[in-house]
């Protein structure tokens, strides 16, 4: 809990990537540590403009990894990955398709449309 707390404490000066590492860590590690993952949500949709295609398929992976359906970073996400599906290479696209299938966000999902 100190880690979580101390990151959650600091979010705001976090890059892009940054934003992307720690839910990916805590993916990564089965860690599911809710009010974190909430936090970097929150900070997540603040910024969402300026992350990369991988950093979007990187972030809707790691939330379906930990089955956290956080419902408004997933639409911020689908948003900002809409216009730019020509720029997702083929991991990208498999690791965004997985990630709303886990999900279940699969009925009439614009952001798998836009990948169809």
């Amino acid at each position: 809990d100190a880690i979580a707390n101390a990151a959650i404490s600091r979010l705001t000066e976090a890059k892009p990537q940054e934003l992307t590492s720690m839910p990916w860590a805590c993916a990564t590690l089965r860690m599911m540590h809710a009010p974190l993952l909430a936090a970097i949500a929150s900070a997540s949709m603040l910024r969402i403009s300026e992350l990369r295609v991988q950093e979007l398929a990187a972030t809707l992976w790691s939330y379906a990894t930990l089955s956290c359906s956080n419902a408004p970073l997933l639409n911020a996400i689908s948003s900002a990955a809409m216009p730019n599906i020509t720029k997702f290479d083929l991991r990208n696209l498999a690791n965004t398709a997985w990630a709303l299938a886990k999900l279940m966000m699969t009925h009439d999902s614009p952001l798998l449309v836009s990948m169809a």
